[in-house]
């Protein structure tokens, strides 16, 4: 059964910052913003089919959208939804303006803060910032406060940097490889805290923009194999109101992950329509190595590319390659029966 309990809400695509390794593609030239009535619709619809835990609010820097932001918070603080907000805290000039701001996302219902913080967002947010909405956050009584952090090898903004930066020596270091995990902070007063590491993938911007020495490629393409645990069960919603499988990378107009465009059908209808692509099923059931693999063996002529740094970075290959889409859709008589059978199996059974 495949149940959803967390939603990521791309609020804008408006980011003060353009870094290079953004996989959303977000920048100040973008200016998309979702609608809230929109947005509270897809929320309630969503919470009375699975009662969500938690709705995340991303960008691009989701504090441009600030009057959406704030409508969305008091919506989820109603009905008893917890919410995360990713930030860049370029919003933290000072500690009384950090102070101030977080007060006011806090009292609408805000419950956990994440800062993004990596040699990327340097150029446009300074490092500053983010020790002023850290040391804010932790008179304020989040649930949570972490520090996400991207690097590679050349990486100057470490978590050995951040440390010694807001002065706690001793912060908790989670590494993220993509699978969820469920977590236990040492509390620190009321709230938890902790540095989130995880390495530069070559999706969207990265792609073009960065340097192959930045990726940690996986060498033993065997570790690439396994289901995916986001697609459809940790969807997202898009700047422009479209409902997507996860919050991966950039999705719209994707053929398979770009489920549609909430303000033309209800959630519910738009999900079950989504589950009649086999491609997305195979995605769930076998994980997209499997389905790259396929598509090796039947058409040999398309190319992948030779190295992977995440599972993520297989499925963008996949899903955005129409030479591919065509193939899967054309054979998934030779995925679909697994599909079935693996799908017949998580369902529960009757008393």
């Amino acid at each position: 059964m495949l149940e959803t309990n967390t939603l990521t809400v791309i609020l804008t695509n408006r980011c003060n910052a353009a870094c290079d390794h953004c996989c959303m593609n977000s920048g100040p030239d973008r200016m998309e913003t979702v609608e809230v009535e929109t947005l509270k619709a897809a929320i309630d619809q969503l919470h009375d089919e699975n009662t969500l835990a938690v709705v995340v609010f991303a960008g691009g820097e989701p504090t441009l959208a600030k009057s959406v932001l704030r409508q969305a918070l008091r919506h989820c603080q109603s009905k008893g939804i917890l919410t995360r907000m990713v930030s860049n805290a370029s919003w933290a000039k000072s500690p009384s303006l950090a102070s101030k701001i977080l007060q006011r996302l806090k009292d609408d219902g805000l419950s956990e803060l994440n800062i993004s913080a990596d040699d990327f967002h340097l150029p446009y947010v300074p490092f500053n910032n983010v020790v002023n909405a850290w040391k804010a956050a932790k008179g304020i009584g989040f649930i949570s406060l972490v520090i996400a952090n991207s690097s590679s090898r050349m990486s100057k903004i470490t978590p050995g940097f951040i440390r010694r930066m807001i002065g706690e020596d001793t912060l908790l270091r989670i590494e993220q490889r993509g699978q969820n995990q469920t977590l236990i902070f040492p509390p620190q007063g009321d709230t938890l805290t902790a540095i989130s590491t995880s390495m530069f993938q070559r999706l969207e911007r990265a792609e073009k923009s960065l340097h192959p020495d930045n990726f940690y490629f996986i060498q033993n393409e065997e570790d690439l194999i396994g289901v995916c645990p986001h697609a459809y069960c940790s969807p997202a919603i898009s700047p422009r109101g479209h409902l997507l499988a996860c919050c991966g990378f950039e999705l719209d107009g994707n053929p398979v992950l770009d489920f549609g465009d909430l303000k033309s059908a209800r959630l519910a209808s738009i999900r079950e329509t989504a589950l009649n692509n086999p491609i997305l099923k195979g995605i769930i059931y076998l994980g997209p190595h499997y389905l790259m693999e396929l598509v090796r063996q039947v058409a040999p002529e398309i190319h992948f590319n030779k190295q992977y740094s995440s599972v993520c970075e297989v499925c963008r290959s996949l899903t955005k390659n129409p030479k591919a889409v065509e193939v899967l859709l054309n054979h998934d008589y030779m995925y679909s029966p697994a599909v079935k059978i693996i799908e017949r199996r998580k369902k529960p059974v009757a008393a």
